[in-house]
């Protein structure tokens, strides 16, 4: 059977992001989980926040968002 376009929803964007049971196995490390500041520390006082699978700031003090993990050799992906 044939399904027609307008039968099939389009898939939403998947929050949050996970790593495939391979990727863990490899021993690879999610950095962003699509939804939150898990994980993540500012520099500075700024609203830092997700949006639609993205982290954004709008206002608030020159900074950066560095992860809470010191990291030494790795791949980034």
């Amino acid at each position: 059977s044939v399904t027609a376009a307008a039968d099939v929803a389009p898939a939403p964007y998947p929050y949050p992001v996970k790593l495939t049971n391979a990727e863990i196995a490899d021993g690879w490390l999610s950095l962003f989980d699509g939804a939150t500041l898990y994980g993540w520390e500012p520099s500075a006082s700024a609203d830092w926040k997700v949006a639609d699978g993205t982290i954004t700031v709008s206002s608030g003090e020159k900074s950066l968002l560095c992860t809470t993990s010191e990291f030494g050799d790795y791949v980034f992906k």
